[in-house]
């Protein structure tokens, strides 16, 4: 199935540099405290996406990595840069020794792709952790630190500086997403295997294979490296997932890792960043992650949507002054930032509590227990086409996925479920892709339209919850067009055609902009196979009783689909009434709308 996506920044090299020594110069300026070491970390971030960037484009153009004087100089850069994120992360009050210089970039690019780093942004791996982790380490030999990009750069810087090793190695592994491979030059293998080493390889993750920590392992060993030499730093601590090929399944438990993970001290962490917001805390820190909130809102367990702890972002229950707060985490560097900006715009719009502020990644807004959550029989309309027109004048920070990239989706998600009939239907709509990607008008949309995530509070006022991170989330839908969001409020409220035709015309006559019909048609397609998949991942990465929630949303998407492109029209003729249906049943006839 493909849900998960990679997201990128074009940008000049002139510009990301400036940046950068904008950052490096108001950290000078700052007071020492939390807030100067969450700028110092961002710092390391933006360098090492800037080190990826550059390391990229070479091994592009050259097919291997090798050594430059570029990757080389930004290297030593992050390790020396990382030495004091170590310090300030010991002693956040203490005084920072001066910052490092980066020497001049002669052969870099003009033009840099940046990924985004999905640790730092979803997933709350924190550098700090990998310097734990590195010290906690049983060497053999003098380290040798291998980084894995992108966000392996500043990994890895940290864990050398932690370890008093050279500025690290960085590899981009390649190839086959379940067997990956790294091509080494010659001049960086003789500098890699030139002396006994250990050799630590760094990386978040491992992922649903594992392969890209398994592809720097399978490397080493050919070269004669022996296995008790070879260490990982993860940032968890499972097995490489379903897809692991069986010699990196059987040679993960042998090699000598330490999880980079804050683990239960994040709770303790998170309380002391967060204290100067809302003041001292008056009991510990409850985590509500991973559907832990679920009870809290929702008394009955049949109620309870699906939850899977991997893709549920890390988030803890307050309280202090009296008053409950719930602190999420959005994202270490500018996404949180951004994040933060967005939940500001949302409460200004009136559909989000106000935030108390961000505190080195977590966003703190008040947590409104007594609220409850819609269910599907009442969707809001009119109050929908509001909050959609208030995400219309959000910044849209890069462009999602074209419809190119969804019909790709799609045909592979719906083919895999359903068989190749399927995708063959789907092809009918590329012919005329061209022509809908013209109109296509992304906004920072939603993306998470489900009855549950709104909440009505006792005086009437609905909120949107987890409405800041799915339009760039680690999934490849990105910022769409509005018809996007559209689409899935009919499919999770399960509108009738009336209510399609309401919604659109609120949204039409609050927004000033066309509901594309035919756009609407095609998305829907894309939306159901995208949860179809969704939901099929998911369930193969929990255990019961969640595997049995994702099963039900796999039975309702996988049907609704099968129905849908049995009864497809000709694309040329759409009808926005097309989308809009009766509550239809499945074989056993469980009811589609139901969140059982």
């Amino acid at each position: 199935m493909l849900v998960y996506g990679d997201h990128q920044d074009e940008v000049g090299i002139a510009d990301a540099l400036a940046s950068l020594l904008k950052r490096l110069a108001a950290i000078e300026a700052s007071e020492p405290g939390i807030g100067r070491h969450a700028a110092l970390v961002a710092a390391l971030i933006e360098a090492g996406r800037l080190q990826q960037g550059v390391q990229d484009a070479d091994f592009e153009q050259s097919g291997v990595d090798r050594i430059t004087p570029a990757g080389q100089a930004l290297g030593a850069f992050l390790t020396e840069l990382a030495e004091l994120v170590i310090a300030s992360w010991r002693d956040p009050a203490a005084p920072i020794a001066a910052l490092p210089k980066l020497r001049e970039l002669k052969d870099a690019p003009d033009r840099l792709r940046l990924n985004l780093p999905e640790g730092y942004a979803f997933y709350a791996v924190y550098p700090e952790a990998y310097a734990d982790a590195a010290e906690r380490l049983r060497l053999d030999a003098p380290p040798k630190v291998i980084g894995l990009r992108s966000i392996g750069t500043s990994l890895a810087a940290i864990a050398a500086a932690a370890l008093g090793a050279p500025p690290p190695v960085t590899v981009r592994p390649a190839g086959d997403p379940f067997d990956r491979k790294i091509e080494i030059d010659p001049e960086l293998e003789r500098d890699l295997l030139a002396q006994p080493a250990h050799y630590v390889v760094v990386d978040e993750g491992p992922g649903l294979s594992g392969s890209s920590f398994g592809a720097v392992a399978d490397w080493l060993l050919a070269k004669g490296v022996p296995e008790q030499r070879i260490a990982f730093l993860p940032s968890h601590g499972g097995a490489p997932g379903v897809h692991a090929q069986p010699r990196h399944r059987e040679r993960w438990p042998r090699i000598q890792k330490q999880v980079a993970d804050l683990g239960s001290r994040l709770a303790g962490r998170v309380a002391s960043w967060i204290e100067p917001l809302i003041g001292p805390l008056e009991r510990a820190p409850m985590e509500i992650s991973g559907g832990g909130w679920r009870p809290l809102l929702l008394v009955d367990e049949n109620q309870w949507p699906p939850a899977n702890p991997v893709w549920s972002p890390r988030k803890f229950l307050l309280r202090a002054g009296g008053a409950e707060w719930a602190s999420s985490f959005v994202g270490l560097s500018e996404e949180g930032n951004r994040k933060l900006r967005i939940a500001q715009a949302l409460h200004e719009a009136g559909f989000a509590a106000r935030p108390a502020g961000l505190a080195h990644g977590f966003l703190v807004q008040r947590w409104h227990g007594e609220a409850r959550p819609l269910h599907a029989a009442e969707p809001p309309l009119e109050e929908i086409a509001s909050y959609l027109t208030a995400r219309v004048r959000l910044d849209v920070p890069r462009p999602g996925a074209s419809l190119a990239e969804l019909l790709l989706m799609a045909r592979r998600n719906a083919g895999l479920a359903l068989g190749d009939w399927a995708a063959e239907r789907l092809d009918a709509w590329t012919p005329c892709l061209s022509e809908l990607q013209a109109r296509v008008r992304p906004i920072c949309s939603d993306n998470r339209m489900e009855p549950h995530e709104w909440i009505r509070l006792p005086n009437g006022k609905l909120f949107k919850a987890d409405a800041l991170d799915h339009h760039a989330a680690h999934d490849l839908i990105g910022c769409q067009d509005i018809a996007w969001d559209v689409v899935g409020t009919v499919e999770e409220f399960g509108l009738g055609a009336q209510q399609v035709r309401e919604l659109v015309r609120a949204i039409e006559a609050r927004t000033g902009r066309l509901v594309d019909a035919e756009l609407m048609h095609f998305l829907s397609h894309a939306y159901l196979a995208f949860r179809l998949g969704q939901a099929s991942m998911a369930a193969e990465m929990v255990g019961e009783p969640e595997r049995r929630r994702w099963q039900h949303r796999i039975d309702v998407f996988g049907e609704r689909l099968r129905v849908r492109l049995n009864n497809m029209e000709p694309v040329a003729t759409p009808r926005i009434s097309s989308l809009g249906r009766q509550p239809e049943r499945t074989a056993s006839g469980t009811n589609l709308h139901s969140q059982g």
